[in-house]
């Protein structure tokens, strides 16, 4: 691409370690600054993510934390900066980034990133009709929608009437040598290895679906399986209270959050994601990038696809309930000595994926 470089804004509400803002960063920190040059628009510039962000990108605070306070905010420096392109991540402030659209500069680009699938994530909203019939009406304004997986493609367009021209395929990037370095790090105390774990990662919130897996291993004992979950939410104190409604046999740690949840990734037998609803969970991903296979359920978003292209057990897909439990019983006595090699496909490494980003913005330029 010749010409001057293309300013490129990314919009997050948060620097929280959500999945979304997680794949926004490393999208961002990768961009080839001879060609984009990227700055950041958050609204409120709290959370744990601010010390992945490259030391020289210039960041644009709201000081706001909602949407309704930052609409007006975002929508003056959107004019008064005028950026080539306006990137955003989350269904919300995609939706207002698309409204506001009419009365922003001609010929800004904006393209939006779908996190989860529709047909699930819409359901969980607290007006699904409403956020359907906005999904319909706004997204095909998009001059391009980023999926992770073809599942995700055909619901924008078979049950949201998306043109199919405007959607691209974008996995989600993984530093899978990053990440595998940190893995190999000791832990900063000791931590009872000798007995065989598998582990769970994410926000502790209901899309999660720790809550039902702790209340099936209740019902259904899980024959001494030991399971770590980490994260931190609103359902913390709820899952505390399940975990110790468990038996003698079974056992479950509530770590919290960690800042090298990688070591605990390599060292399980099994990574488990009981989600009730997923676009394309990055904890899996980075569990496969450990050496660790996982086990999901069907609304686990593209994992289903990614288990297709993988060869034997690398990821396991069983519908929540006792095939779930099963499988989970059959994964969890491995005791681990060793950094297994990565079970993560080439296509979902970092550089390739941040090189198909950064064609989908050549393209509109």
């Amino acid at each position: 691409m010749s010409g001057p470089m293309k300013r490129v804004l990314f919009v997050m509400p948060s620097l929280e370690r959500g999945g979304a803002e997680r794949v926004a960063v490393t999208l961002l920190a990768g961009i080839d600054r001879r060609r984009y040059q990227p700055e950041l628009v958050v609204f409120d510039q709290a959370g744990g993510l601010r010390e992945a962000l490259p030391p020289d990108l210039k960041i644009h605070a709201l000081g706001c934390r909602r949407m309704r306070q930052a609409f007006v905010a975002l929508w003056k420096l959107l004019r008064r900066e005028r950026p080539e392109i306006v990137f955003a991540t989350l269904g919300y402030v995609n939706l207002a980034l698309l409204l506001m659209r009419p009365f922003l500069p001609r010929g800004m680009r904006l393209v939006v990133r779908e996190a989860n699938l529709p047909s699930l994530s819409l359901q969980a909203q607290p007006y699904p009709r409403l956020f359907r019939w906005l999904y319909r009406w706004l997204y095909p304004q998009a001059d391009r929608i980023l999926v992770t997986s073809g599942r995700m493609r055909d619901e924008l367009v078979q049950d949201l009437g998306i043109p199919e021209s405007r959607i691209q395929l974008l996995y989600n990037p993984v530093d899978v040598e990053a990440i595998r370095a940190r893995a190999a790090l000791a832990f900063d105390k000791p931590v009872p290895h000798e007995t065989p774990y598998v582990v769970a990662a994410g926000r502790l919130v209901r899309q999660k679906g720790f809550d039902r897996l702790l209340q099936a291993m209740i019902d259904a004992p899980c024959g001494g399986v030991r399971l770590v979950i980490m994260g931190a939410g609103a359902m913390e104190e709820d899952l505390k209270s399940l975990a110790t409604e468990l038996g003698d046999g079974d056992s479950v740690e509530l770590v919290g959050l960690q800042e090298n949840p990688w070591r605990w990734f390599s060292k399980a037998s099994l990574f488990v994601m009981p989600s009730r609803w997923e676009g394309m969970p990055n904890a899996a991903l980075e569990a496969l990038a450990c050496g660790t296979p996982v086990l999901a359920t069907p609304e686990s978003g593209g994992l289903q696809e990614l288990r297709d292209r993988l060869s034997g057990e690398a990821v396991v897909i069983e519908p929540f309930g006792e095939a779930f439990l099963d499988a989970m019983r059959a994964g969890a006595g491995k005791q681990i000595a060793a950094m297994r090699p990565s079970l993560l496909p080439d296509f979902h490494h970092q550089r390739s994926v941040v090189d198909r980003f950064m064609a989908v913005f050549d393209a509109l330029c």
